[in-house]
């Protein structure tokens, strides 16, 4: 496994892994218009956004690339693993990764985490610190869960 900083050339890479985790997780706990919202929040230009600012990073495992992950300072975020290598440690090699990225910078982490992946932050040490909830354009309310986690020691 190799975790890489995303160029330009990767945005269809790190877009395709975004879309097919929204649309292959995201329906067995969200109503459609929130899954709606997800592929907008993480769109094309969004996403060239952070690549363009050297804020996301691909993971590649075998020649494919499987998980991405973006940090911003303390905000860990868009952080997704392909449906199909979900539970081979992909997810945690990514945090692994975005955490020390973050550690360098700063104390503490955050995510705003969907319902797919509150357990998961939980078991790294992540703790709600806000529940929080936007309405949709359609009137759907997405519930999302504000985590933080203490990276190392100082002021």
């Amino acid at each position: 496994m190799e975790m890489i900083q995303a160029q330009e050339r990767h945005l269809q890479d790190v877009y395709g892994i975004v879309r097919q985790s929204i649309e292959g997780t995201y329906p067995d706990y969200y109503p459609q218009a929130v899954c709606s919202y997800f592929l907008e929040l993480h769109s094309r230009e969004r996403i060239l956004e952070d690549i363009r600012a050297g804020r996301t990073y691909l993971l590649l495992d075998e020649n494919q690339y499987v998980a991405t992950g973006t940090v911003l300072r303390r905000h860990l975020t868009r952080i997704f693993v392909l449906p199909g290598s979900q539970k081979k440690g992909y997810g945690t090699a990514v945090m692994d990764f975005l955490e020390q990225k973050a550690g360098e910078l700063v104390k503490d982490a955050i995510v705003e985490s969907s319902l797919p992946g509150c357990i998961f932050y939980e078991k790294r040490g992540y703790r709600t610190v806000k529940h929080c909830s936007v309405r949709t354009e359609s009137g759907a309310v997405l519930v999302y869960e504000l985590m933080q986690k203490k990276l190392r020691e100082g002021c």
